[in-house]
């Protein structure tokens, strides 16, 4: 009985959509069991993770993040920080250039639908693997090809 009831989570194929350099990809994650993917008292005093969707590209595609630490003012390099370039992929939303969104966690026989708003700059196209990850619900992976 209790074993029909846990977190069975399922990540339809995700949807890619848009031309000219500019996609948006839509991921639908499903709960079909009972029990949610997460309790909320245990994300409230932090014991669980939220779960997460996450796009995952070949290494250089994302721009690069600035240094900022402590190194520089206590005799580490001291060289200035060189201008970032244009990256090959941008993430323009949820959240910029924020190649994760935390979703909280997924009731039992519920969904969650996440959309990325990608543009691609002096490519043609990329792939790029959709991962969702859940202290109980488990991870989930596909791969894609995002613009032709």
């Amino acid at each position: 009985m209790l074993a029909g009831s846990l977190p069975k989570v399922v990540m339809n194929e995700p949807k890619i959509e848009g031309s000219n350099g500019e996609y948006t990809v839509e991921v639908e994650v499903e709960n079909q069991g009972f029990i949610p993917t997460a309790l909320l008292q245990a994300l409230l005093v932090k014991m669980v993770r939220q779960d997460r969707i996450t796009l995952e590209f070949p290494e250089g595609m994302l721009p690069a993040r600035r240094g900022g630490g402590r190194g520089s003012s206590r005799g580490g390099d001291d060289e200035p920080q060189e201008p970032i370039d244009t990256a090959k992929v941008e993430i323009l939303g949820p959240e910029e250039n924020q190649p994760y969104v935390e979703i909280g966690r997924i009731p039992g026989n519920d969904k969650v639908i996440v959309q990325f708003k990608i543009r691609l700059n002096e490519i043609e196209s990329t792939e790029c693997t959709v991962t969702y990850t859940s202290t109980r619900g488990g991870e989930i992976s596909k791969d894609i090809v995002i613009g032709k």
